[in-house]
């Protein structure tokens, strides 16, 4: 590890307020060790200048005011608005008590996964409270929130199956979806036009598969909510199933808890729920609710979570059921109604201040900042003056839209919200006046869209129609094409192929102006992985009727072939979309809405 300025001053340099993670998420070299010290020069380089906001360490309990450490032990004491306990209920008497209580009667450990002998009378009973609370007859638990996600999604979905995602859709559930199918197709934010156009393109083609679709109750980034109902209409339509992933709105909102689904009238009414503990419930942990036995036994023996991670602790089990007692009780009502007062006080004060708050009032409280180095020294700024919040930049939201995430108790006093509008407005006009003076480079991995386009604009790549490719590669060689020329954009899927450099190709996810590079090769590459990601195309007869290897068939070889066999040969451009299109979503959970709320 590096050396570390520890005095109170900021030691800004242009490394420590440009790139994201994302530049360091493909490192390059043999020695996979080695390379990763490129993250860590950047990192040291950020932390150095005080700008680091992760790896912090709690002195005590989560609480409205508290000590919070960086990750080099400098502790600062100050409002907190950056835990994950929406109703304040890691404190509560009775939950330590269900601790203490399931500590002594159980032990410590589970000793076993819930498949074999990990299950106690504890998890059973919790089993049957969730089930009561969210209307559905089955509940299968999870170590954590991601496995919940993760596990059920490859436990049901198999490689010809299709998954359609809102784009913001939690890191968990992208991964499950790139895991179980390579068939992933992520629609705009909250669109269900979109979903309804993916769902009905999928079914012109495809009778036989299956098709899951995904969404989340509240989303963290954002503080937006779906309209549940029309999304699960839009799904029995297509004979597509709908789960709903309601970690952070189960237990904080809804007169009973119940959550974005309690508001809409649908509690056990969406296929499927699935869910995390970790926000309102004191403990890791997560859940799938259904209706059906044979789901609930299927993901237990198919969702590998079940099997091969141990089952939940008797002491989280015991917090977690406390906890829902408390959440359905006069007093969670009770607590959620203040935590609601708290959020609309919040929001208030910081629009005051000319500080904009998007999305619905939650215990979510997204404080929009914008530029990505403006961000990152209001965060140290407003550290500096004991405020605590979670600062969430590209990749975890869009470029350009760097935010504060505000996370609200419902035992934060309101004087303290002014305080929060004034440091945080005050941290931002200062944090202004520090980037100009800093002379940052232009040359950042992130850059504005070309406007000098060529090619071919089309909603889906199932638009993708013979001699489509072929105009492309016969009337202007890829060796010909300039720096920043845009060959394919894919519209609602935010793909767009881009020559960066002569001869070697580049994709990149286009998102309100901005062009964010995902993957670039020769050529050649691209080729070869056809055979590999696309094992229904004609790769394999080329390779037999030519006798060349794939890997030097370029875009010549095919426009040639194509000539004497044009199905053939609208095969193998199809198949190049394709390969284009697979390695942007096999890398899509690293860009533009991979989270980091856990």
């Amino acid at each position: 590890m590096g050396q570390v300025n520890r005095d109170m001053g900021l030691h800004l340099t242009a490394e420590s307020l440009t790139g994201s993670m994302f530049d360091f998420s493909r490192p390059k070299g043999a020695h996979l060790l080695k390379r990763t010290s490129d993250f860590e020069n950047w990192r040291m380089a950020r932390v150095n200048a005080g700008v680091w906001p992760f790896s912090r360490v709690l002195h005590s309990a989560p609480a409205p005011e508290m000590t919070i450490a960086d990750e080099m032990g400098e502790a600062h004491p100050g409002l907190s608005l950056a835990c994950q306990d929406y109703l304040g209920l890691t404190s509560h008497q009775k939950i330590r008590e269900a601790a203490k209580k399931a500590l002594k009667d159980f032990g410590p450990h589970s000793a076993g996964s819930p498949a074999l002998a990990g299950n106690t009378s504890l998890s059973l009973q919790l089993e049957a409270d969730l089930g009561e609370a969210l209307n559905y007859e089955h509940i299968v638990l999870f170590p954590t929130g991601w496995a919940a996600g993760y596990g059920t999604i490859t436990g049901l979905v198999r490689p010809d199956d299709y998954i359609i995602m809102d784009q913001l859709a939690h890191a968990s559930l992208q991964q499950g979806a790139y895991a179980a199918t390579r068939n992933v197709h992520r629609h705009s934010h909250l669109s269900i036009d979109a979903a309804r156009k993916k769902l009905r393109e999928i079914r012109a083609d495809d009778s036989e598969n299956g098709i899951l679709v995904i969404s989340e109750g509240l989303f963290s980034m954002d503080s937006d909510i779906p309209d549940i109902h029309k999304l699960q209409e839009v799904c029995q339509e297509y004979d597509a199933i709908l789960m709903l992933d309601v970690a952070h709105d189960f237990g904080s909102m809804g007169p009973q808890g119940g959550g974005s689904l309690e508001i809409q009238n649908l509690l056990g009414k969406v296929d499927l729920v699935m869910g995390s503990f970790s926000k309102t419930f004191s403990s890791n942990g997560g859940f799938l609710a259904t209706h059906h036995e044979s789901v609930r036994q299927y993901i237990k023996f198919y969702g590998s979570h079940q099997t091969f991670s141990n089952a939940l602790s008797p002491i989280q089990t015991a917090v977690i059921s406390q906890a829902l007692n408390i959440v359905r009780s006069d007093e969670g009502a009770q607590l959620r109604e203040m935590l609601l007062d708290n959020v609309r006080t919040l929001r208030r004060e910081l629009e005051s201040k000319g500080i904009s708050c998007i999305g619905s009032p939650s215990a979510i409280v997204p404080a929009l900042i914008g530029d990505e180095a403006v961000a990152r020294i209001a965060w140290a700024k407003s550290i500096q003056q004991g405020l605590h919040a979670n600062l969430v930049e590209f990749p975890a939201v869009a470029v350009g839209s760097a935010r504060f995430r505000m996370q609200v108790m419902p035992g934060h006093k309101k004087d303290r919200f002014v305080w929060t509008a004034n440091v945080l407005a005050e941290s931002i006009a200062a944090a202004k006046d520090e980037v100009k003076k800093i002379n940052l480079s232009k040359k950042t991995r992130i850059r504005p869209s070309s406007s000098n386009s060529f090619g071919i604009k089309m909603d889906s790549l199932r638009e993708l129609k013979k001699g489509d490719l072929a105009k492309l590669i016969k009337e202007a060689r890829i060796e010909k094409f300039e720096a920043g020329q845009k060959l394919i954009e894919v519209g609602d899927e935010h793909q767009v192929l881009y020559i960066v450099q002569k001869g070697e190709l580049s994709i990149e996810m286009e998102y309100h102006g901005q062009a964010i590079p995902i993957a670039s090769c020769s050529a050649g590459d691209i080729i070869g992985e056809i055979s590999m990601l696309d094992k229904k195309s004609a790769s394999a007869s080329v390779v037999a009727a030519t006798d060349v290897e794939l890997a030097a068939i370029d875009h010549g070889t095919i426009a040639r072939l194509s000539k004497t066999d044009s199905e053939l040969g609208m095969r193998l451009y199809k198949s190049l979309a394709i390969v284009l299109a697979e390695r942007l979503r096999r890398n899509n959970n690293m860009a533009y809405g991979m989270g980091f709320d856990g």
